[in-house]
């Protein structure tokens, strides 16, 4: 489930607000976080334009784990696109992601998380969700082995991972992966 889950979110266990724009209840950007966001712009980016549209920066944002509607966007581009193109530079993009990660609490990341495997709103994250996220992914991994990573957090014994569940998964993903 780590494999998986680790493409849509990047442990995070600590929050230290170091940036004065950062709250107490909310995160400092790291040197992982900048190279997440580097890596974020280079997929969005794949004819390598140094730049992406309005579009590319919605679907970005919300493969990021980021909840944005059309007007959240638009107000962004407001905000940080300086040559008024429609087009976000890297620069930009990264000033963008800075402000939108200091200001989420770790709560909100992880349900906003949660929820890009809950595609079917049922509250739990199913073989089914498991499996559209790595094809949409476009990672192949034998049905056997997503069981297998249920079976392994599913605490419960319902089938499924439950919010809970998943929040547990975050936290041993983040001790495995600054630790191990």
């Amino acid at each position: 489930m780590y494999s998986v889950m680790s493409h849509i979110v990047t442990p995070r266990p600590v929050l230290r607000p170091q940036s004065p724009r950062a709250g107490p209840e909310c995160r400092a950007v790291n040197e992982e976080d900048l190279q997440y966001i580097a890596t974020a712009f280079r997929t969005f980016d794949p004819d390598d334009t140094k730049t992406i549209t309005y579009r590319e920066l919605k679907v970005a944002l919300r493969a990021l784990g980021f909840t944005v509607k059309k007007g959240d966007v638009l107000e962004l581009l407001q905000k940080y696109e300086k040559d008024e193109t429609s087009r976000v530079t890297f620069e930009e993009f990264n000033s963008i992601m800075i402000h939108k990660i200091e200001s989420r609490s770790l709560d909100e990341e992880l349900g906003t998380a949660f929820k890009v495997f809950d595609d079917d709103d049922s509250g739990k994250i199913s073989l089914s969700n498991l499996k559209r996220i790595a094809h949409d992914l476009g990672d192949v991994i034998p049905e056997d082995e997503l069981r297998a990573m249920i079976v392994e957090f599913d605490k419960d014994g319902d089938g499924a991972i439950s919010r809970k569940e998943f929040a547990n998964i975050m936290k041993y993903a983040s001790v495995d992966h600054h630790h191990g």
